[in-house]
């Protein structure tokens, strides 16, 4: 090797250098699996075309697209494929299991309607990132072809609310660095 040249190559424009790291952020995202995604960079703006298994994947893959410096838009064509197909009993079934293991506020409030692979989730959380979870978890679902998010936010009843069992006595102060002399 002389002094200049390198075993392995640089991007030599923006639109090189964008997709170099739309692919590495692509390939380090652990919510996507699939390896059909392809990607094209053109002015900055990133193509995202191929196949995914769940929309989840197909909104991380947006998601880590949009990461690198420089891009200026995501076309997201990137389609949805299972690859099986699911009768909506099954989808609803398996996103009743992981909304009951995700969500901290399940109760019978909270719904969700599945009619051709369009999950409908419907109720009464108290955070947002509770209705958020109950999103993403629909969207994991295989066999989900889109959410229709319709659960509202809304405060905590005042008997839901904590209580401080025991107050403070003392009032908190900042830490005092002790100082040593070095002899």
């Amino acid at each position: 090797m002389t002094a200049g040249t390198f075993d392995f190559p640089f991007a030599t424009t923006q639109d090189q250098r964008i997709h170099d790291d739309v692919r590495r952020q692509i390939t380090w995202q652990s919510d996507i699996q699939s390896k059909e995604i392809y990607i094209a960079v053109r002015n900055a703006t990133v193509f995202l075309t191929g196949t995914v298994l769940t929309c989840l994947e197909k909104r991380e893959a947006e998601k880590a697209a949009k990461a690198p410096y420089g891009v200026t838009r995501v076309v997201n064509q990137l389609k949805v494929d299972p690859r099986c197909h699911r009768c909506d009993d099954e989808i609803a079934a398996d996103l009743r299991a992981a909304l009951l293991l995700a969500v901290s506020a399940w109760d019978s409030e909270l719904l969700c309607e599945v009619h051709d692979g369009v999950v409908t989730l419907r109720g009464i959380v108290y955070w947002e990132f509770e209705r958020q979870r109950a999103e993403d978890m629909a969207l994991g679902i295989l066999g989900v072809c889109s959410v229709k998010n319709l659960i509202e936010v809304q405060a905590a009843p005042r008997d839901c609310m904590p209580t401080i069992v025991a107050p403070l006595r003392k009032p908190l102060r900042p830490l005092e660095p002790k100082l040593e002399a070095v002899s």
